[in-house]
């Protein structure tokens, strides 16, 4: 006689087969337990959610692969989500979950439609007209249409997000399906949640339907019940575990210059919202209590907005404001050559954090540790430009002058505390001759005995090119 377990495996996967071989877009909700086994070659599963009261560990082996369900940042309460890498791979599933009073639900989105035109497709003028993009009536074929009453505003911040739960998937069309199916039928929206969605190979998907309306400018569902005066862009992906795909910063730098200057808003500027004063372009975190869109995008948020308000200036009259800096990261009292690379201005300044420099300044010193703003601006009798790249410089005390111990020194034999990776070491006499050279290799250094007593120049070169000279006495 077979155990009450298996009874309750036998009854949930009869109860799945009879739903889902309805049609397309079933979503099942399972029976309470804390293990579920799945035959998915014959119910074709293609996401799983699960909605719990309290913070749970839930877990999926799609074969013999085994992922943990991460906690969806844009869902109310405690809901997990997860998109298996398809129907047509996976054969066998199991569900495991910490608490038998958590719900379980199955979600089929059918076959995914293909498409010929993905990826990284440009509009014919990308300053003037919107990205190429994939419909929804074109990723949601044989899936039901919503029919609700949309609400339209002003969009004043674009809010980024991630995903979460989908770093397996690779039909990112399925992808969007499931969450759609999620979204509406788990969560209980009216639709899809976010105006758009980037999957990691650059493909656009319209997300939220505006019927007969503006695609941006309906308002969705995605930050923390704020959402007037908000657009959600989703980028397909778990930021926290993965990093974006420069495919899909590309697409997202096009949509959101795009945007940026047909609603003349500054990338880089800061608005008043419901939550706070929150920048232009945002992350879900700026004004709700989530990780989203993971730390790896997070991160680069600032880099992005200065990629986009440098694509806006380009669009916006093809200005040629550039310039070059030798170095990334400093030590503190180390100078910085900066090297202006524009045409066709007349005068121009430098701009540091706020402090406007003259152009004869192009060696900086830094004394102070912390991230440094670095601009300039171009000046012509009809116009003023700038260019700013946000937390260009970061300086810290690590990158301090080495010390050598002991010094003076009688052994021939010393250690250097030096934080840089030293790539090479060189001893001079007071003349300027060299007297020793090596590669470095460790932290104890061995000169030959035959070196006489006196007074050298040790010099330490970086792998960031960085030189840094010391005196060491030798007796």
């Amino acid at each position: 006689m077979p155990s009450k377990q298996v009874r309750l495996f036998v009854f949930v996967s009869l109860l799945i087969h009879a739903a889902f071989s309805q049609k397309s877009g079933s979503v099942v909700r399972l029976p309470p337990s804390l293990k579920y086994s799945i035959e998915n070659d014959q119910l074709g599963v293609t996401a799983l959610a699960i909605k719990s009261e309290n913070p749970i560990i839930a877990s999926v082996t799609a074969d013999s692969n085994f992922y943990l369900l991460d906690l969806d940042p844009d869902a109310d309460g405690f809901t997990y989500f997860f998109s298996l890498p398809g129907p047509e791979e996976v054969k066998k599933l199991q569900i495991n979950v910490s608490d038998s009073s958590a719900n379980v639900y199955l979600i089929y989105s059918g076959s995914a439609p293909s498409y010929k035109e993905k990826g990284n497709i440009r509009a014919d003028n990308p300053c003037e007209e919107a990205p190429n993009l994939i419909l929804q009536a074109q990723w949601r074929a044989g899936l039901d249409v919503p029919n609700y009453n949309r609400s339209f505003h002003e969009v004043e911040h674009i809010i980024i997000h991630h995903s979460a739960g989908s770093n397996s998937a690779t039909d990112y069309t399925q992808v969007v399906r499931d969450i759609y199916l999620y979204h509406t039928q788990v969560n209980g929206w009216s639709d899809i949640g976010y105006n758009y969605l980037i999957s990691p190979d650059g493909t656009l998907y319209a997300g939220r339907d505006p019927g007969n309306g503006e695609q941006s400018f309906i308002r969705g569902a995605h930050f923390c019940g704020a959402n007037t005066g908000t657009m959600g862009v989703c980028l397909l992906g778990n930021f926290e575990t993965v990093a974006p795909s420069e495919e899909s910063l590309a697409k997202l730098n096009q949509l959101l210059t795009y945007e940026a200057i047909r609603s003349n808003f500054d990338p880089l500027g800061e608005e008043q919202h419901r939550v706070g004063l929150l920048g232009r372009i945002a992350g879900h975190q700026d004004g709700c209590a989530t990780l989203c869109p993971g730390d790896n995008f997070y991160s680069r948020l600032s880099q992005i907005r200065t990629e986009v308000y440098n694509s806006k200036v380009i669009c916006e009259g093809g200005k040629q404001l550039d310039f070059a800096f030798d170095h990334e990261i400093l030590g503190v009292g180390q100078s910085l050559t900066v090297t202006n690379e524009s045409n066709g201005y007349r005068s121009y300044n430098w701009w540091i954090n706020n402090k406007v420099l003259d152009i004869e300044n192009v060696t900086f010193t830094f004394d102070v540790p912390g991230s440094y703003d670095l601009g300039l601006i171009g000046f012509n009798p009809d116009q003023i430009d700038t260019l700013i790249y946000q937390n260009a410089i970061k300086v810290s005390r690590l990158y301090q002058d080495p010390i050598v111990f002991p010094n003076p020194n009688s052994s021939r034999v010393f250690t250097i505390d030096y934080r840089p990776e030293i790539k090479e070491i060189i001893l001079r006499d007071l003349q300027g001759r060299v007297t020793f050279k090596q590669l470095y290799e460790n932290a104890t250094v061995r000169l030959p005995t035959s070196i006489r007593s006196g007074i050298y120049q040790l010099e330490l070169v970086s792998y960031e090119g960085v030189s840094k000279v010391s005196k060491l006495v030798l007796h």
